[in-house]
């Protein structure tokens, strides 16, 4: 059915974020197996709302009982956002021109020239195109496919500015539980989404410091980091499935990412600066005085909490792992013995759990299973804006110098034997600083054939998504004078 262009103005981009928030958690609080059955509640949630929908009676009729061109099966699969549904012609005259929490008949991005707000207003606009989706079925892919081979379980997409880069895998963010962090300099203040800082200083090296202490300063940075998000986890309820536990924790996130990193990078400064202190290992690990579980916000009542016993926290070994020298990849079992590795377990474990998968003795490893066993990601970790860490650079200790990028991706490796996958993000970078060639590569196993799992570069983003799959421009259909106007332009993007 071919989509009228006068109806293009269906305004889902005028309804509040929070609202689209509370509705898609009220929508998605159980699976559907019917496409009418999801469609029905979600014009009762909108109603509830206050808005107009029309009711099912009025879309079978004008439909001819067909429902297929509302792609409802796409949604059902978290492929297609919840409120293209809206961008069918059956919804332009039955809405209202604003909803009612949003009145100003203002078109959403007339700023006056704020573009910072309209990046920010941009950014909320519900998410085009299939991007977000192929990349989850790429990293679930690799993850599955590399087995626990060396240096496999990480992935660079370093593209232009404006690709979609960063909107790709925040929509992810919504289908897999994600730890976002974002590592552009203090000093650029052009940049959007907010930077992280402190991260930033947490994981470059200090001055004077050696290769070896920075590898350790990020061993004691992801253990710290994951022991406070299962603090947070703890005290939750059960949810439905992956994709709901994902979307709620990215929510709380927006709220609590600050002080929630802040707490991390705290303790890891500490603990670098003490690293003889040794917790009595009958206590569980704590974070501080922080209490991320209290400021968890209410959950939606939807959510049933399952009585199931809460996975005992992991013992702490020791607060700073063996340093390694870098040309030399870390063991099996050294990695499972560390108290970084046994905290993303732990985690890992816990998030499953909340996404409604039923409790075992034991997760298991990927070593202990058969090479291609389906394994998909549950805990997905991306630096964006992660070049800075490409050209810093710690004290060298022998006649090798490695980056600090590169030194977190030996950190990363320790955790190649469990789900857990990490996406590194960069527009001022070359891709061979992310991807060397096999000659150039800074670990001997892969030089030397020894490890076969290295990922290539991720780069299916595409600039030209647009909404209602239209195309940018029609031969022999514009003018000299329209296309030199801005609105015209910017269909385009930042590439041209």
């Amino acid at each position: 059915m071919e989509t009228d262009p006068s109806a293009d103005t269906v305004s889902r981009v005028s309804i509040p974020e929070e609202t689209k928030q509370a509705i898609c958690a009220a929508v998605f609080h159980k699976r559907w197996s019917r496409d009418d059955q999801l469609l029905s509640w979600f014009l009762k949630i909108l109603k509830d709302h206050g808005f107009q929908p029309p009711t099912m009676d009025e879309i079978y009729s004008k439909l001819e009982h067909d429902l297929g061109p509302l792609k409802i099966d796409e949604v059902m699969l978290r492929s297609r956002d919840l409120f293209e549904i809206l961008e069918h012609p059956i919804f332009a005259n039955t809405f209202p021109t604003t909803s009612p929490e949003n009145k100003d008949p203002q078109p959403p991005f007339d700023l006056g020239g704020d573009q910072v707000k309209a990046t920010k207003q941009a950014w909320e606009v519900p998410f085009v195109g299939p991007a977000a989706q192929l990349l989850r079925e790429a990293i679930d892919h690799m993850n599955t496919k590399r087995h626990d081979a060396d240096y496999a379980n990480f992935l660079p997409i370093v593209q232009s500015s404006g690709m979609g880069k960063s909107r790709t895998v925040d929509e992810l963010a919504r289908r897999v539980f994600t730890l976002p962090f974002n590592l552009r300099p203090p000093a650029d203040k052009t940049g959007y989404p907010k930077a992280d800082p402190r991260i930033l200083q947490c994981l470059s090296a200090p001055e004077g410091g050696t290769a070896s202490q920075l590898r350790d300063r990020h061993c004691i940075f992801f253990e710290q980091l994951f022991k406070a998000v299962h603090q947070v986890l703890k005290g939750w309820p059960t949810f439905s499935s992956q994709e709901a536990l994902a979307e709620y924790f990215r929510t709380w996130l927006l709220d609590h990412r600050g002080s929630l990193y802040q707490q991390v990078c705290n303790e890891c400064d500490k603990r670098s600066a003490n690293p003889i202190i040794s917790p009595n290992i009958d206590q569980s690990p704590t974070m501080g005085t922080g209490n991320f579980a209290a400021a968890a916000p209410t959950p939606i009542k939807p959510f049933k909490s399952a009585n199931q016993p809460e996975p005992e926290q992991p013992q702490e070994l020791r607060s700073v792992s063996t340093a390694k020298e870098l040309s030399q990849v870390s063991t099996k079992s050294d990695s499972v013995d560390s108290p970084e590795w046994q905290a993303a377990q732990s985690l890992i474990e816990l998030i499953r759990q909340k996404s409604g998968v039923q409790p075992h003795d034991k997760l298991a490893l990927r070593t202990d299973n058969e090479p291609w066993t389906p394994r998909p990601v549950w805990l997905h970790i991306y630096f964006d804006e992660s070049h800075p860490l490409t050209s810093d650079t710690p004290s060298a200790e022998s006649n090798q110098t490695r980056s600090s990028y590169q030194i977190l991706c030996s950190v990363i490796n320790r955790f190649r034997t469990l789900d857990l996958f990490v996406v590194f993000l960069s527009t001022n970078s070359k891709i061979s600083v992310y991807s060397p060639p096999q000659s150039l590569f800074w670990s001997n196993r892969v030089i030397d054939h020894k490890t076969p799992g290295v990922q290539a570069p991720f780069c299916e983003l595409v600039f030209d998504q647009w909404r209602g799959n239209k195309y940018l421009l029609f031969e022999n259909e514009h003018t000299l004078e329209s296309v030199c106007q801005s609105k015209f332009m910017v269909r385009f993007g930042r590439p041209l």
